[in-house]
């Protein structure tokens, strides 16, 4: 067991001096971040949440709204607004709002941009081996600089005219990964304040349970 931990321990050393390097991948992570922040996006998206040690996969689907740090992300059970301070999450089945002021570690489990803007200050990036062979879309794998994080590697997969974020895929230390994938993906989206809100007057017998 300990040399194995020593020898995964080797190999992550090299990869993140060499992601130290590569001042190339990095800009091209910031100018996908930047995009990001300016455009109003809508997209439909994969969830998919792997165990390796039990073999259980799990998979959502839904629909994605973003603009700058608000959001909208709904998926057959479940509703989630963030208009940039506050958070609603509707439950469908239980028909009970909850009412919260997330953390920003809360928000990084949930919007994409924030994964984007936050790994790019605080992760090593470099593009994949395979990255110069794809003609389509740049590869990126980032790799922490502080043992903090529970997990040991990102993957992100961008289309190179559009810089849309085709594919997030985030490997934790326990053996688990967190796989999130995007489709019509459109960035010229007309959103409103009104699209990260949650309106009482859309549901008036739903349960409300404030939580700030």
């Amino acid at each position: 067991m300990k040399r194995t931990f020593f020898i995964f321990l080797i190999v992550f050393c090299s990869l993140s001096v060499n992601a130290q390097t590569d001042s190339q991948a990095k800009a091209t992570l910031d100018k996908v971040s930047a995009f990001l922040q300016k455009s109003a996006i809508t997209t439909d998206f994969n969830v998919v949440y792997e165990n390796a040690q039990t073999n259980e996969i799990e998979k959502k689907t839904g629909k994605l709204k973003l603009k700058g740090n608000k959001f909208f992300l709904s998926t057959g059970d479940l509703e989630l607004f963030f208009d940039g301070k506050t958070q609603w999450t509707l439950m469908k089945e239980l028909n009970e709002v909850s009412i919260s002021e997330p953390t920003k570690e809360e928000m990084l489990q949930l919007n994409p941009i924030l994964i984007v803007n936050e790994f790019g200050k605080t992760h090593h990036v470099q593009f994949d081996a395979d990255s110069e062979k794809d003609k389509v879309n740049f590869l990126l794998n980032l790799f922490p600089k502080e043992n903090k994080f529970d997990h040991f590697k990102v993957v992100i997969v961008v289309q190179k005219d559009t810089k849309q974020v085709k594919k997030i895929s985030i490997r934790y230390k326990n053996g688990t990964s967190t796989i999130f994938e995007s489709s019509n993906f459109n960035s010229t989206a007309k959103l409103t304040d009104g699209d990260f809100a949650f309106d009482e007057k859309k549901y008036p017998n739903v349960e409300i349970n404030d939580l700030r």
